[in-house]
């Protein structure tokens, strides 16, 4: 009798241990693909919070107007902190548009691995710049860089609040995705959209408000377009 209680004690014993096994194994595999998830989720976050980077950044090289010309007249004395500057994007027509079509193509390959805030302010760059492309084709003739003298302030300011996002996101190795749409992403949009187009020149521009300063902006687009 004793004999067969051992056995039965065995066995018992021996199936636990086996379901014991059993299940910190499984608990262990989970962790690992957690791990395996986590570690490809944030591989691809970062590579595409990178690759937007490289994109905005280029909204942040800017030209000194008329280069050739300042430095013929002056003999090579210039101040160049005084002169008129515009945004490299806005050199010519096809450089200009290029980069509205990089945006566009930005967050349609990347937008899936970025951050809600990260994408609003791609999607905020991709309404503001249509709406400049739309307004500057309302108009006969037109020479860009000059436009973009005036446009330069609503680029940095855009470019310069997106930069540091993009620094502190890169930073903090996110590794968790996010939706773009529903609630969250509306008040995403709207955050970016208060904080940055009711003060863009642009907005002025396109609902014909007046100031102090943008009569000084009306003036220049009317010298421009009538010379043109």
């Amino acid at each position: 009798m004793d004999i067969l209680k051992n056995i039965m004690i065995a066995i018992i014993s021996g199936g636990f241990g086996i379901v014991l096994t059993h299940v910190f194994y499984k608990s262990k595999l989970r962790k690992e693909q957690e791990v395996r998830f986590q570690n490809t989720i944030g591989d691809n976050m970062a590579e595409s919070l990178l690759a937007v980077r490289d994109i905005g950044l280029k909204a942040s090289v800017v030209e000194i107007y008329d280069i050739d010309y300042i430095l013929e007249e002056q003999k090579g004395e210039f101040d160049f902190s005084s002169n008129a500057q515009y945004p490299s994007i806005m050199t010519n027509r096809e450089i200009f548009l290029g980069f509205h079509s990089e945006l566009m193509s930005a967050r349609r390959i990347y937008g899936k691995n970025l951050p809600r805030d990260v994408a609003a302010y791609i999607w905020y760059a991709e309404k503001y710049f249509g709406h400049l492309i739309g307004y500057l084709g309302s108009l006969d003739k037109i020479d860009l860089p000059t436009f973009g003298t005036i446009f330069l302030k609503d680029i940095q300011e855009w470019q310069i609040s997106f930069d540091r996002m993009l620094v502190k996101r890169i930073n903090s190795n996110p590794t968790k995705l996010e939706l773009h749409s529903g609630i969250r992403w509306r008040i995403e949009k709207k955050k970016v959209l208060n904080k940055l187009w009711g003060k863009t020149i642009l907005k002025k521009v396109i609902n014909n408000e007046q100031d102090e300063y943008m009569d000084l902006v009306w003036e220049v687009i009317n010298d421009i377009t009538e010379d043109s």
